[in-house]
């Protein structure tokens, strides 16, 4: 199967800080921005601002760096960053804003920018270690997003496919090698580990065993290790993993990530007595508000959304106008989907969603989508390239009543798959792993009924 590029962005929370130096990476930033003759011959080349600004945990900006060149155009400055990536940076003069660019910075890396004005956007030069890898990794995305295009169009047969993405799965591996440490290594390797998720979990497992700990990588390589270890290892090994990846994370929130994660695997296998137990404990452990959000929407789910619980009722206003009523679509499953059409997620898994209702839809399973769009447009514009298979509610159904609560939706897409009887069989936050799994299980409990 031909799966889109899936990018994995390392996401940092900022925190409020009243010292830079609470930040832990720092870097030096210099260079120097002169005026074309043309503009201004008079060599005086002082009053260009440069700016990094972020937002903090709270919702402000918060002031990275902020620099000011001489009467020769020379800058420079250090300041702490909370991370090795991407930072936006703002040129400009006499309170008028010239440009932007986007600087790579990272743990006592020294960077140097050039550039002139007019035409700073089209001059600007950055040169360090960390934007040299950056640039290589870039290259190799565009590539590797033409081969995408080309396998999507057929232009490879079939049995070809896995052996191109793996070719490709290892130029990203060899990212960590040729710029060790560098944000380039860190986004290689999670892709490299992408294009394995699915195509080859074995080979998947085994890097990720032989991988150094590198707090910066850990939750997002255990998003992919996870389910790569549940389906070629099972339960018990894959909360081996889980300790394991604990014991070596010495970052607050790392370890509740993975406590979360185990909590959150007992519940997707079933294990719902297990998985209470263990979110006790993780509300024994940490008390933050972060943490007793969390656990106030999974001790919800465990209780009410859980295996064999009860679908709650629903009413949606359906196109055409027709009312669906939950107690109607009894006596078949049915899986209620819930989704902006826009999120690309979403739109990644709409052909197996189809792949999907070609299959069950003729052994009795019911779908539904309730769009979270108000504007018909929005539907009618996803549906002119895709073919529609199953009922939509109406655009703007969803804020018609409070199933949002009921079924605790706090993150899109979510599915449910509810059985005959209508009872919860799971609800799918994000993924659909299990989803065909648990079809088959219906599907075939209902012709044993």
């Amino acid at each position: 199967m031909i799966r889109s590029l899936l990018t994995i962005v390392l996401l940092v929370t900022i925190g409020a800080c009243s010292k830079a130096q609470d930040y832990p990476y720092l870097s030096t930033i210099t260079g120097r921005i002169t005026v074309a003759d043309s503009i201004d011959a008079s060599g005086d080349f002082s009053g260009f601002t440069l700016s990094i600004v972020v937002t903090d945990s709270t919702g402000r900006p918060d002031t990275l760096y902020n620099a000011v060149t001489d009467v020769e155009g020379r800058f420079r400055s250090q300041l702490y960053v909370p991370s090795q990536g991407r930072y936006p940076m703002t040129i400009g003069r006499y309170g008028n804003q010239l440009a932007t660019a986007v600087v790579v910075l990272g743990r006592e890396d020294t960077v140097k920018i050039s550039a002139e004005f007019p035409g700073i956007e089209q001059t600007f030069l950055v040169d360090s270690p960390e934007n040299e890898a950056i640039r290589a990794y870039d290259r190799v995305t565009r590539s590797y997003e033409r081969v995408l295009t080309f396998l999507r169009a057929g232009a490879v047969s079939q049995d070809s496919i896995p052996i191109e993405l793996m070719k490709w799965s290892d130029i990203y591996w060899e990212m960590k090698d040729l710029y060790p440490g560098s944000l380039a290594s860190r986004l290689g390797i999670i892709e490299s580990l992408t294009i394995l998720d699915g195509l080859d979990d074995s080979l998947l497992v085994s890097k990720v065993e032989n991988l150094q700990t590198d707090e910066n990588l850990m939750r997002s390589v255990t998003i992919l290790a996870t389910s790569a270890y549940a389906r070629t290892k099972g339960l018990n090994a894959t909360l081996d993993y889980l300790s394991r990846r604990k014991n070596e994370a010495t970052q607050l929130n790392n370890r509740r990530y993975l406590d979360m994660s185990r909590v959150q695997l007992l519940a997707d296998s079933l294990r719902i007595d297990d998985a209470i137990a263990e979110m006790r404990t993780f509300e024994r452990n940490y008390t933050d508000d972060v943490s007793k959000g969390w656990a106030s929407m999974m001790v919800y789910d465990l209780g009410n959304l859980s295996l064999g619980k009860p679908m709650p009722a629903f009413s949606l206003e359906m196109e055409g106008g027709d009312i669906l009523h939950s107690d109607s679509l009894k006596g078949a499953p049915y899986i209620l989907e819930i989704a902006t059409l826009r999120d690309a997620v979403y739109q990644e898994q709409f052909p197996q969603m189809q792949g999907l209702f070609y299959v069950y839809n003729q052994a009795g399973v019911n779908f539904i989508t309730l769009p979270v769009e108000d504007n018909i447009v929005v539907v009618d514009a996803f549906f002119e390239e895709r073919q529609q298979l199953w009922p939509l509610a109406e655009a703007g159904t969803w804020r018609n009543d409070d199933l949002f609560r009921r079924l605790n939706v706090t993150s899109l897409p979510v599915r449910f798959l509810v059985d005959a009887d209508g009872n919860i069989v799971r609800k799918y936050v994000g993924h659909i792993n299990t989803l065909l799994e648990d079809l088959n299980r219906v599907t075939a409990s209902a012709v044993t009924q």
